[in-house]
């Protein structure tokens, strides 16, 4: 359960004439710790809870909450124990069945997580995060068209999720759809600049649709923001190479040079920068073999001796 969901669970309980109000100011506190990532005590707080309180209706939220909580102490089994209860207290409550599905698949038990999804969103279709995790599943089980309508459903109701959008677009890419994959990979990283994912899936995608410069021009950003980690130096140095074997050689090595020189250092800078200074060699070797082949051929002609005519 996330925690608008135990707000507004809480608040319920506190204006049930029949639940005591020891019982709603420990799930307060309970839930306070939860929120604070003192899971440990969340779990001792909620176990408490569940044995003082047993005949308590409202009870099954505490069981929910104690199942996500063990399973952010990577208690899984534990967990689903903990949430099949509270389940079994509501069958018709969809809050459990997502932090089941989320157990459930972080043991691998992916059809067994799927049928949890697909039965939350199916009693609550405004419930983001199962739609969002229906994806998840979906995609693991490469049911690509699946996890598309998914995470179609779950940008229909939060458009700005940026994490969804990435996802998305790895599915677009995966089937061929570039420019829509892009699209999506772009907007993933307007909402969240912190995505470095984002952009260097843009910067592929980009790349794999004929536009090298422009994919340079994204991962010498991350480059920039993170000389030392060699991922996006690899992304930049293939986006080089891809911008010269489509006629654009002098633009790449400009940019080699701007590379080698911002960053001295750089191994794969240094590489690059040699490449494409045996490029420009070659290319000058050329151009002046190319110069010179006329006039050698103007030279032969002017010392060409003169036929003799026969007697």
């Amino acid at each position: 359960m996330n925690r608008q969901d135990r707000r507004r669970r809480i608040a319920e309980i506190s204006k049930d004439a029949n639940a005591g109000a020891p019982f709603v100011n420990d799930m307060r506190v309970a839930a306070d710790l939860h929120r604070q990532g003192r899971l440990k005590e969340a779990e001792n707080a909620y176990r408490a809870i569940i044995r003082i309180y047993a005949s308590v209706p409202e009870i099954r939220v505490a069981w929910s909450n104690l199942g996500a909580v063990l399973q952010g102490l990577g208690k899984l089994e534990e967990a689903v124990t903990a949430l099949k209860k509270a389940r079994s207290l509501n069958p018709n409550h969809p809050p459990p069945y997502q932090n089941l599905g989320m157990a459930l698949l972080a043991q691998g038990k992916v059809d067994e997580a799927l049928e949890s999804f697909r039965r939350a969103v199916e009693l609550n279709p405004q419930f983001t995060e199962a739609w969002h995790a229906l994806g998840v599943a979906s995609g693991q089980k490469n049911d690509l068209a699946g996890a598309e309508d998914a995470w179609r459903r779950t940008l229909e109701l939060d458009p700005n999720r940026a994490e969804t959008r990435f996802n998305l677009g790895l599915v677009l890419r995966n089937t061929g759809r570039l420019d829509a994959a892009a699209a999506e990979f772009h907007a993933c990283a307007t909402l969240d600049p912190s995505q470095g994912d984002a952009r260097l899936a843009l910067a592929d995608t980009l790349i794999a649709m004929g536009r090298a410069e422009e994919a340079a021009q994204i991962i010498w950003v991350l480059v920039q923001t993170t000389p030392a980690h060699p991922v996006p130096q690899q992304f930049y140095a293939r986006a080089l190479t891809v911008m010269a074997q489509m006629g654009n050689g002098d633009a790449a090595a400009d940019r080699a040079d701007q590379w080698a020189a911002a960053y001295p250092d750089s191994e794969a800078a240094r590489s690059v920068k040699i490449a494409f200074d045996t490029y420009r060699a070659e290319k000058a070797a050329a151009q002046t073999t190319a110069e010179e082949a006329p006039k050698a051929e103007e030279a032969a002609t002017e010392t060409a001796p003169a036929a003799t005519p026969e007697a």
